[in-house]
């Protein structure tokens, strides 16, 4: 009975944690995917996903503020490319355009899966949208 209750505990927090972590599916469709194109104004670079935030300007001239969610800064950097927080902040202020699926709660939210900048480079940021 004394090892039984250790290793039951340890059981019921592993799963508890493993819950606790959602998936894409959950926050994305990934059956809208879109396409934004707009200045990148801020980066929110942190684990265990970093925020990029575009701002669109919209045909009658408004702004508008989209926040893109990313894969983790370890795959970032793994992606082709080697995208570091230096890499990117160095990017503030440029137009670009992203590919990405809408948040299902019809918010200006996007999971990347590939940005390009205005020189044509590419930064792979998740882990793709299957062939879509």
């Amino acid at each position: 009975m004394k090892r039984i209750l250790p290793a039951l505990l340890l059981l019921l927090s592993a799963t508890a944690t493993v819950a606790a972590h959602h998936g894409l599916s959950s926050e994305y469709d990934r059956e809208k995917v879109i396409t934004i194109k707009g200045k990148l104004m801020e980066i929110d670079w942190r684990n265990p996903h970093p925020f990029f935030y575009i701002d669109v300007q919209e045909p009658n001239g408004t702004v508008t503020r989209w926040k893109l969610g990313t894969a983790t800064p370890n795959m970032l950097v793994r992606f082709p490319g080697g995208w570091t927080r230096d890499k990117v902040f160095a990017r503030i202020k440029e137009e670009i355009s992203v590919k990405g699926w809408k948040a299902k709660d019809g918010t200006n939210h996007l999971y990347g899966d590939v940005l390009t900048f205005s020189d044509g480079s590419t930064m792979q940021l998740g882990i793709g949208l299957g062939g879509a």
